[in-house]
């Protein structure tokens, strides 16, 4: 490569070699376009333009169609052939002579690639060129480079089969950045793709280490001229350092071999040879990496003397090998890709949940760590990359195992696989836990050896999984991002876990927010350890520095949960930290658990030799040296960092005096080696020097993670005397004093955690008094806020995020600001950091930080805000009110407010704020309550473009949502279910169970069990629900609602005290002291099986014998059983074998109160168990000791606990609810409501609370809880508040103890008027209110003696009558005037309709306002409303029980009665019915048309159960209005499955009498197109200029314009038929039938229009104030704004109404809310 370059004219015919199969070995090979003449050893230099052409060529085609295309890249001052030929002579051209004889080899194509990199002065090379330049002439001749030596010049075709790279030198760079270049770009993705292998010879990978070895690459290669990619080749390249960075990601989807010389390279024209690359610069150190030396220099590891030279055998052997895996993924893909033709059209390949599951659940097949599915479809990798998304583990752990594998050195760590206890850990064959605990002091190589091993492991083959906790990365120091990166890592190499993975991704939450408990049982316990036997080969967790981590201990807690006797696989783990106390205790109670070695690392003295043989750079041999090294061994006290650090002051010493005197000053230990390092910081000779390097070193010690090279120049360019850093590499080295060092991922790195303990002064150094270049952490946290709340009130923030340019620190500052606030010294309080917060809370700064953290989707943000400034405010309320300033008081006022506005913001308008970021500015602070922050400073300003009045506006409020249930039903139990949550009703003899969405609060589903249910219970993934009734039990699966399995309960019908789910088995515990278990998945089990019978008769309390128990629970693993009961101690006992445990201690004091337990839990995850005594006493019991650990009293007789434990809640009779700490039962929060508490539940996130009292529910959400939850992502939170584990309470995070919701009854009836603004509306109490929008209520309308509610209500279309009636039959009359500015109700008339003719089920006013329509079922009923006389007739026979009425839009004197079948046009004159027109819905046309499905035979239980599902039509809103010239109909399929919308458009001119009378005349209609009637929850209202509103299913209040005809008279109008046009009833077929409106805008003189691109489209609604959906098909909507979270919830949003203005009236907490939209009034 560095021998003399020659120039050669570019481009050119080369020569390229073609296999006649017809000919002999030694013929095989003959040369296409030009045949050589000439001896190859004689040949001319001349002759070197035919020999090295560039670009790429085709060397050598395969006779046969080639399995692999082959790549040659030269490196720096080589060509395409001379590279690779020996001695120039051309015979030892092996990539043409040699390779294509060889098996295997010979079935590939081989290529060249030449590039200029030619440097010698005169030659042709660009000195501007760089290895980017490089890097796209090789990609773009990979994609348009064709075969020059075909007569067609035919495509090269490259990506079509596996690609194989192999490199020189500088070519591999140019290899991997083309790589990086290509694979986002979708013009080279297929060939990015295909490329398989790279074989390294010899390349220069190490950018932050080369700073001497490229000196010498240059010095061996005569550079003379400056060329730009040789510049790039230098130390502290920034090219090198951000291809390192990117490549590491991608690399373990390659087969990576490299070589690396080791031979020193003569210099040209001189006798001295250097080594131009060191192996740590040639190979990259990646798991599974092969590395392997050759014997050669850096010229020779690429060129051969002939097909026997040992080193050509050697990369022959690697070639074949490659060559061999690529041909076998070949044919994989090939099989795969023939799988997913074949499958699909009935596969979705899009969703990762529609995996085939059953290939790895349970069954005959069995999966091992070494399985791989062999027709894997596409959807595998798209799983992959979701799961990894779901698991919330973007970062790989690759990052951190190369940055110590880089420091390793060769020879060192080799003694640990001869160590006796780790061979033992490592070879052990048990099907059990094995753990390893590998202890050492600070600095003494402990990282090191764990790269080491989880490097020899990954090259063994074996199954390796490993984690690097470190300090300096907040992430990185918590225990859920060790198990989440953990269950990713596993997720991509064990099938059989992956799967069930996605089983538990299909129902649970977002992990973002899951604390570690809750990781733990959902992806271990309940997923790998449930695998047992199917892991075959051992598992092997390394865990690199736990002592760094935030609670330590906490995960030797974990393991100590897997008990060898349970938990069946082989799984290894090792933990590597420091010894501290607290770990030592944790592993000894660990040890009596599961089998547990340790090993102490203590600078083998073998490993400081290597290491000081290595890296001391002078040469001089013999006694000296000997000398010097011994004294360095002797001195360093086994700590490799102290070693490091003197070989470096050693290697910068030119004569032995300065060894001496280097040695002489050399400090005893680390805090006198720092104490030098600091004073080289201090000593600087400029101030504006040492300033920099203190502040550098103030953002590598208290950063909260480690910032990048870009984020420090930006966070530095703050201060003006430190912008324009000019290289920030050396401005670290020299003015940090060694501290600070840039790691290989370009990030600013302590130099070691010891180091930033000194410079902050922890307690291992606080006894050498003052230090020099000392870091005030708190003074340092001041700054870094300052900084950051600097860097997000740049005035052109918004506008670069917006064009995706945003500064480098904003990412930072986003997510940290408030983090330094809290630890700084605000609270002291200083007023200047005060004065910097209120300022920026006060100011539209706040909202651009808020919409950048939705941008990023890290609404989480917000919430751990507000979690840090309430503790802000807790420990400024702390000051002496004496001392306390104005200017502070009311800092913390605005400081509280923001911290409550933030977790509610996020709460009521998250989802859509993350979708719709800009929504922060405009839509969302109107919404908020008056009082708030946010309404104040910004929700005043919006008021003209949306305006919000009414009841909800005047507080926060915990209550979320509200649901109730339908008549007669009275609610005994709710459930979390994953996603869901499940609510069981009684109404007599029939259970109804039915589930919510967690999200909407909306019913999905209902499963009947006929019967009354006592108890249900559904699984830990929430998939799966069993309900135990009187005499059956059934199992359901909640995602399908059907139901799987039905079993007969006990002959003795013993009632159920406690249900789990155990594996694949049910158990319960009844009240005969009985637990009986039922399997789930054996169908030939339709029994209980007995399991345990337990005695209590030998266990008495001063004589008195245990009666039948009160209650009872079962652990979460169903290995034991507790009893309460009435004059008993409670007991546990073991259920197989059923032997007696424990029992409680009651001492004197507690033993009244606590002798009657009423209910208990036991912990999810602990053998602890909560109890609530029958007077309320709350207490924790562990049954390992005798007495109860914690008491408080509660007054409550319901219990619940979360899903991790943390939190247990309980409810009373008087609507009283509590949350408190488990750890101590601390007291939380307290919410308050009226009615009994029948049942209560956390959510899965354990951020809201459930609860239901008889006959209707309430959803919560607390503010404590929903900070509690984001608790585990930043753990070192709760050290600022005042408790660090688990044994501490949690009440401090709770600014806020207690909420009571006001008593209100909820709104029954709406009705808005039809001209004007008022609007009227009643309660379930029978009060019935007049309001006015802007304004609320004006006065009151009626109240009902009887409280019995007013169920309908309507307006004259003169706005000044109104019609009410309530359940007793009286109709009321109002007439409503205005006068002296006041509204004035008069009383005209009331009625009774008869309660033989039924409820009244509707009220129609006519036109005129003369008459009334009232129906019932059986009659309608017509008031003059002059007279006050009524005409009843009786509904014509085989009317259907539901039925809409409505005025007719156009024809006034006609009634409209729609059903789910037919529309009956009635007289208002005689009540007559005048003529039927019928219809099909198009379900009914589609179940016609597709005919019978197929039929099955059941028997059995199971068959009955399934056969009580009964799907029911239910009818939904009637939208029409005069001189509207359609009417909207919605009708839905209500039942188990999902419910089934449609909505139908009918032409109010189609519906007229039928001339000939006939019943079966079809009227047609349309349907609304699937991209809006898909989005609808609720239609409102027509608004003018045809348009349709409605609510979405995100609670956005939307428009489509319909396609209106022209006249009302005229043709049918053509519009695109629906899917399937069906025949009509009785055999006709209507044309027009099921036709879907137009997706064309309805263009209008002054409606809104919005063309072009779908982003000019929102762009250009976003003017206006309205957004025009752009994503997917949705033509034709326009959304305005959206509703918050606990707005029209599921048992309200059928009530909201709106104006023909625009204005939407909706029912809040007993009232109504109303807002007025500018976009709407268009």
């Amino acid at each position: 490569m560095f021998r003399k370059p020659f120039a050669f004219p570019r481009r050119h015919r080369d020569e390229v070699v073609e296999a006649d199969p017809s000919s002999s070995d030694d013929e095989n090979i003959r040369p296409l376009a030009l045949e050589r003449t000439q001896s190859s050893a004689t040949s001319s230099v001349a002759d070197r333009s035919v020999k090295d052409p560039l670009g790429l060529k085709v060397l050598y085609r395969p006779p046969k169609e080639r399995k692999v295309d082959i790549i040659f890249v030269h490196g720096l001052g080589g060509s395409s052939r001379m590279t690779w030929t020996k001695e120039h002579n051309l015979d030892n051209f092996w990539p043409l002579k040699f390779l294509p004889h060889e098996p295997e080899i010979g079935d590939a194509r081989i290529m060249t690639f030449g590039y200029n990199a030619k440097f010698k002065p005169g030659s042709s090379g660009s000195s501007t060129i760089s290895l980017l330049d490089f890097a796209k002439e090789l990609l773009y001749d990979l994609k348009y480079a064709t075969d020059e030596s075909s007569p067609e010049l035919e495509d090269l075709r490259l990506g079509q089969k596996p690609i194989i790279f192999l490199v020189h030198s500088m070519g591999g760079l140019i290899v991997k950045e083309a790589y990086m270049q290509g694979k986002d770009d979708p013009e080279y993705a297929a060939i990015i793709k295909a490329i398989s292998s790279i074989i390294f010879l010899s390349t220069p990978h190490r950018g932050t280490n080369l700073a001497e070895t490229l000196n010498r690459i240059l010095r061996v290669s005569l550079v003379a001229k400056p060329m730009q990619f040789i510049s790039e080749l230098t130390s502290g390249s920034q090219t090198l350092q951000k291809l390192n960075e990117s490549f590491r990601h991608v690399a373990e989807k390659l087969q990576i071999i490299s070589f690396y010389e080791t031979r020193p390279t003569p210099i040209i024209k001189s006798a001295t040879s250097i080594m131009v690359l060191e192996k740590e610069s040639s190979v990259l150190g990646y798991p599974g990496e092969i590395s392997k030396p050759l014997d050669a220099d850096h010229n020779g590891v690429c060129k051969y003397d002939g097909p026997d030279d040992p080193r050509y055998i050697t990369i022959r052997n690697a070639l074949k090998s490659l060559v061999a895996k690529s041909n076998h993924r070949e044919g994989r893909e090939h099989t795969a890709r023939h799988a997913r033709s074949d499958s699909s059209s009935s596969s979705n390949g899009s969703d990762f949940i529609a995996l085939d599951r059953d290939r790895y659940r349970g069954g005959s097949r069995r999966a091992s760590t070494k399985e791989e599915p062999t027709n894997a479809p596409d959807t595998a990798e798209a799983a992959k990359a979701n799961l990894g998304d779901y698991l919330s583990s973007a970062e790989s752990p690759n990052q951190d195992f190369n940055f110590f594998r880089d420091r390793w050195t060769v020879g060192t760590c080799e003694w640990i696989f001869s160590n006796q206890a780790f061979t033992t850990w490592l070879e052990d064959d048990r099907t059990s836990p094995h753990v390893l605990w590998l202890q050492g002091n600070a600095a003494g190589g402990k990282s090191i050896m764990s790269s080491f091993i989880i490097d020899k492991l990954a090259r063994g083959g074996l199954p390796c999984y490993y984690f690097f906790f470190r300090f300096n990365d907040q992430k990185k120091r918590s225990i859920g991002t060790l198990l989440r990166s953990l269950a990713a890592q596993m997720a991509n190499s064990i099938p059989a876990y992956a799967y069930k993975l996605l089983d538990v991704a299909s129902v649970t939450t977002d992990l973002k927010a899951a604390d570690f408990r809750s990781i733990w049982q959902w992806f271990f316990k309940d997923t790998l350890f449930a695998l047992g036997e199917e892991v075959g080969n051992p598992i092997y967790w390394v865990m690199d520095g736990l002592d760094e981590a935030d609670t330590p201990s906490s995960l030797i807690r974990l393991l100590a949960d897997m008990d060898a006797a349970t938990v069946k696989i082989p799984l290894r783990i090792l933990i590597v930290s420091r010894k501290t106390h607290d770990l030592s205790s944790a592993f000894v109670r660990l040890g009596k658990r599961i089998d547990m070695d340790t090993i102490w690392i203590e600078g083998y003295r073998q490993d400081l030799l290597a290491y000081v043989e290595q890296e001391m750079d002078f040469t001089e041999e013999g006694e000296y040296r000997d000398q010097v090294v011994a004294q360095l061994l002797e001195r360093t006290g086994g700590n490799f960092l102290w070693l490091h650090l003197a070989v470096h002051k050693i290697n910068q010493c030119h004569t032995k005096l300065d060894v001496e005197r280097a040695l002489e000053d050399l400090p005893s230990g680390m805090h006198e080696l720092y104490d030098r390092m600091a004073l080289l910081v201090q000593n600087q000779p400029k101030a504006s020097d040492r300033r920099l390097g203190q502040s550098i070193l103030g953002w590598a010690t208290c950063a909260r993670r480690s910032l990048s090279i870009e984020e420090l120049k930006d966070a530095l360019g703050g201060t003006s005397d430190m912008r324009e850093i000019v290289e920030i590499h050396r401005t670290v080295e020299d003015l940090c004093g060694g501290f600070v060092v840039v790691d290989n991922e370009g990030k600013i790195a302590m130099l070691h955690e010891t180091a930033r303990e000194y410079l902050t002064g922890s307690a291992l150094y606080e006894s050498s008094g003052r230090r020099p270049c000392a870091i005030d952490p708190r003074r340092t946290h001041d700054l870094l806020f300052k900084r950051c709340i600097a860097c997000l009130t740049d005035p052109s923030l918004r506008n670069l995020i917006n064009r995706g340019e945003p500064p480098a620190l904003v990412n930072y500052a986003i997510s940290s600001w408030y983090i330094h606030l809290s630890k700084g010294t605000c609270v002291d309080p200083n007023p200047e950091i005060l004065d910097v917060v209120v300022r920026f809370l006060r100011s539209p700064h706040v909202l651009v930080w808020m919409f950048s953290a939705a941008t990023q989707n890290e609404l989480r943000f917000l919430v751990i805000a507000s979690r840090y400034l309430a503790g802000v405010v807790l420990r400024l309320r702390q000051i002496q009110d004496e001392g306390e300033s104005l200017a502070q008081r009311q800092a913390t006022e605005v400081i509280e407010g923001w911290a409550t506005d933030l977790i509610k913001i996020v709460g009521k308008f998250g989802k859509n704020l993350t979708r719709d970021p800009d929504s922060i500015y405009r839509r969302i602070p109107p919404f908020c309550p008056s009082p708030s922050m946010i309404y104040q400073q910004f929700g005043k300003k919006e008021s003209r473009t949306l305006h919000v009045s009414g009841v909800a506006t005047t507080r926060w409020d915990d209550c979320l949502a509200r649901f109730s249930f339908e008549s007669g039903a009275v609610a005994s139990t709710v459930l979390n279910a994953g996603s869901r949550l499940v609510i069981l009703t009684i109404d007599r003899r029939t259970s109804t169970i039915a589930t919510y969405s967690d999200a909407t609060f909306g019913e999905q589903r209902r499963m009947q069990h006929a019967e009354r249910v006592l108890m249900i219970q559904v699984n830990k993934l929430g998939n799966l629900l069993v309900s135990y009734g009187y005499k059956t039990t059934r199992i359901w699966d909640i995602t399908t609602g059907a139901c799987i399995k039905v079993a007969n309960n006990p002959a003795t019908l013993p009632r159920p005290q406690a249900i789990t789910f155990v594996q694949d088995e049910i158990l319960m515990s009844s009240e005969d002291r009985c637990v009986r278990c039922l399997s789930i998945s054996d169908e030939s089990s339709v029994e209980w099986e007995l399991k345990s019978r337990v005695e209590e008769q030998g266990q008495v309390l001063e004589g008195i014998i245990a009666n039948a128990p009160s209650c009872a629970a079962i652990s979460h693993d169903g290995r034991m059983v507790a009893y309460g009961y009435r004059g008993h101690p409670i007991t546990v006992w073991e259920i197989d074998p059923t032997v007696f445990f424990s029992e409680i201690v009651l001492d004197a004091d507690g033993a009244i109160d606590m002798l009657e337990a009423s209910s208990m839990r036991w912990h999810p995850l602990r053998y602890e168990i909560f109890c609530l005594s029958n007077v309320g006493v709350l207490f924790k019991w562990d049954p390992d000791y005798d007495q109860a650990e914690f008491t408080t009293h509660s007054g409550a007789d319901k219990l619940n606990i979360n899903p991790n434990g943390s939190l247990v809640v309980t409810g009373d009779a008087r609507g009283n609810i509590k949350v408190y700490a488990s750890a101590d039962l601390s007291l939380l929060c307290h919410l308050h409501s009226q009615d009994n508490i029948v049942s209560l539940s956390f959510s899965s996130d354990s951020r809201r609370l459930y609860d239901v009292r008889s006959l209707y529910g309430i959803v919560w959400e607390p503010s404590t809880l929903v900070r509690l939850a984001e608790k585990s992502e930043y753990p070192e939170s709760n050290t600022d508040l005042g408790f660090t584990g688990d044994n501490e309470s949690l009440a401090k995070l709770s600014l806020y103890s207690e909420h009571t919701s006001a008593h209100f009854d909820s709104v029954v009836s709406l009705a808005r008027q039809p001209v004007g603004s008022l609007y009227c509306y009643a309660t379930e109490d029978g009060v019935a209110m007049l309001g006015e929008v802007g304004k609320g209520n004006v006065g009151e309308l009626a109240r009902s003696a009887s409280y019995l509610a007013m169920e309908h209500m309507v307006w004259s279309e003169d706005g000044r009558l109104v019609v009410l009636s309530d359940l007793g039959g009286r109709l009321l009359f109002k007439r409503v005037t205005r006068s002296s500015n006041k509204w004035n109700i008069q009383h005209e008339h009331d009625l009774v309709i008869p309660p033989s003719h039924g409820h009244i089920t509707q009220l129609v006013v006519h036109p005129s306002g003369d008459r009334l329509l009232a129906a019932t079922p059986t009659t309608l009923h017509c008031v003059n409303l002059k007279t006050w006389e009524i005409n009843a007739k009786p509904c014509p026979v085989g009317v259907e029980s539901q039925i809409k009425w409505a005025c007719h839009p156009t024809i006034p004197d006609y009634i409209l009665g729609f059903s789910r079948t037919r529309v009956r046009i009635v007289s208002w004159a005689t009540l007559d019915e005048l003529g039927v027109r019928t219809y099909a819905l198009p379900r009914a046309k589609k179940q016609q048309a597709s005919g019978p499905g197929p039929t099955t035979t059941s028997h059995g239980l199971l068959a009955r159960a399934n056969a009580l599902k009964s799907d029911r039509d239910k009818l939904g809103r009637l939208i029409s209005g005069q001189g509207f010239p359609q009417i909207l109909f919605e009708t839905h399929l209500a039942g188990s499955g999902e419910a089934t919308r449609e909505f139908l458009v009918f032409e109010a001119a189609d519906i007229t009498p039928s001339p000939d009378d006939d019943a079966t005349t079809g009227l047609s209609y349309t349907t609304l197109p699937e991209h809006v009637a898909s989005r609808i929850r609720e239609p409102l209202a027509f608004l003018p200029r045809g348009k349709l509103a409605y609510l979405d299913i995100d609670a956005w209040i939307c428009t489509f314009r319909l396609s209106m005809r022209p006249t009302l008279g005229g043709s049918r109008r053509v519009g695109s038929l629906s899917s399937s046009s069906l025949p009509q009833p009785g055999g006709s077929t209507d044309s027009q039938s099921g036709r879907r409106l137009s997706e064309t805008l309805s263009h209008r003189r002054g409606s809104l229009q919005i063309t072009g691109t779908a982003t000019e489209r929102v762009v250009a609604a976003r003017r206006h104030g309205s957004e025009s959906a752009a994503s997917g098909n949705t033509s034709g909507i326009e959304r305005h704004y959206f509703l918050p979270g606990d707005w029209a919830t599921a048992n309200e949003a059928y009530l909201c109404a709106m104006a023909p203005d625009g204005t939407l009236l909706c029912p809040q907490n007993g009232g109504i809310a109303s807002v007025q939209s500018a976009t709407l009034r268009k």
